[in-house]
């Protein structure tokens, strides 16, 4: 590894081999073997989200947790009904999560559907109060006493 001198640049190529790295499921640890940059140096880019490094890793780590994922629905759907039901059910649940979350663009199975405001803002909305007085308009309902 590297000793003291001048700091390591990141730059584009850097950023890309260690995106190469992680899809490689290659640990910060080996990154920094094979980079010849001390695993602190990477630590710190990675707190610091130093060029936005931080948040590719992020990024790639969730770019091969979902690869993993559509790998295996395809080792899922040839696996025969006659294996272990239990352990079927264990990957099977684990790859639909990591779809659906990472990947939710395209597994997502959540839809929104507005059917009150037509995709507009309800900019404002007036309760009706029990002694039929609107309540005020900051839609602070505020509740009716009765007066004696």
């Amino acid at each position: 590894m590297s000793g003291v001198g001048r700091p390591t640049e990141m730059g584009d190529e850097l950023k890309l081999t260690m995106r190469d790295w992680i899809l490689e499921d290659r640990t910060l640890e080996e990154i920094a073997v094979l980079s010849d940059i001390p695993v602190a140096t990477i630590i710190h880019w990675q707190w610091r989200n130093y060029k936005g490094f931080g948040d590719a890793l992020r990024g790639w780590r969730h770019e091969r947790m979902l690869a993993k994922a559509e790998q295996n629905i395809g080792e899922i759907l040839a696996i025969p009904q006659t294996d272990n039901e239990g352990m079927l059910r264990i990957k099977s649940d684990m790859t639909k999560f990591v779809a659906e979350t990472l990947g939710r663009k395209n597994y997502a199975r959540k839809t929104e559907t507005d059917v009150t405001s037509g995709g507009k803002p309800i900019s404002s909305i007036n309760y009706l109060l029990p002694d039929g007085i609107d309540a005020p308009t900051d839609n602070q309902a505020t509740p009716s006493v009765p007066t004696t």
